[in-house]
């Protein structure tokens, strides 16, 4: 592989046999404008909603309508399934499709079978689905060779900065701005290729000693927003079926408060009922006869 270098000694662009690749990784795309900011370190962070607090208002209005609760739990226990199973396409059959081989490695099955897995495969779907975002954090040995494990960050407590570069940890937007003793800062992978940007802080030994780095979230993949995706759900609250999901429980208990209220309760049997309905039916053509 032939690697081309600047002035500095920074790979810029290698080339081998069967690939071609640049380690540039600034974006030329327009990201969208945003108008809610605020400043950490000399850094503008993007605000997550009006009042940068969309993930704590999002957490009430789903804790308060069971319903939503209930069907948002179901998806990510379906979406965990039984775990990841680890494998390699070997071929593909007569008809086409993709022939499976399990893997055999015992660093991946330990991995995947570890405690450390399962709490981020878990965390990340909820945050995915609960909030339209998920924000996994690689963390490194000393040395910066290799990837120890991925933790999951809390999404309520993360805010990208508006070059994405960075990461920022806060744990109670909700009450306060972010404060200097409370607060962590990850830098941030690249968004449009992680893994060349992550090859080159490798090869320039930008990893050793580094101990985490954020990974580009991991975003509802349906929406169109350039920094925090909306999640499935939004659409229901937006459109009033949320506000209805919660009138529901108040009209059934004011209904069950007036029944409480009735002072008869008069229960008519089905034949006498019949009796009556038909003498007011006669005693009604009669008077219309009569006039």
């Amino acid at each position: 592989m032939e690697i081309l270098f600047d002035k500095k000694g920074e790979p810029k662009v290698f080339r081998g046999s069967a690939l071609f690749g640049s380690t540039l990784t600034a974006s030329g795309s327009v990201q969208e404008r945003v108008d809610n900011r605020f400043s950490f370190r000399k850094r503008e962070y993007a605000a997550w909603g009006g009042s940068n607090c969309f993930p704590d208002e999002a957490e009430r209005t789903i804790r308060s309508t069971s319903v939503l609760q209930t069907g948002l739990n179901y998806k990510v226990r379906c979406c965990y399934g039984q775990g990841v199973v680890p494998v390699q396409v070997a071929g593909f059959d007569e008809d086409n499709n993709e022939i499976f081989t399990p893997v055999r490695d015992r660093d991946i099955l330990s991995y995947l079978r570890g405690l450390p897995f399962r709490n981020y495969h878990t965390a990340a779907f909820r945050d995915l689905t609960k909030f339209g975002n998920a924000f996994p954090l690689l963390v490194f040995n000393n040395a910066g060779d290799r990837i120890v494990r991925v933790d999951p960050l809390n999404a309520r407590h993360c805010r990208i900065s508006i070059d994405k570069t960075r990461l920022l940890v806060f744990g109670d937007f909700q009450n306060s701005d972010p404060v200097e003793k409370e607060t962590v800062v990850y830098d941030m992978l690249d968004e449009t290729d992680p893994f060349y940007d992550l090859q080159r802080r490798r090869d320039t030994g930008k990893l050793k000693g580094v101990g985490a780095l954020a990974f580009p979230r991991l975003k509802n993949y349906f929406s169109n927003n350039d920094y925090y995706a909306a999640p499935d759900w939004q659409s229901a609250q937006e459109s009033g079926w949320i506000d209805i999901a919660h009138k529901i429980p108040s009209f059934l208990n004011r209904a069950y408060q007036n029944a409480m209220h009735l002072m008869w309760h008069v229960l008519i049997r089905l034949k006498q009922k019949r009796k009556l309905f038909m003498k007011c039916i006669l005693v009604r053509s009669i008077s219309l006869f009569i006039l």
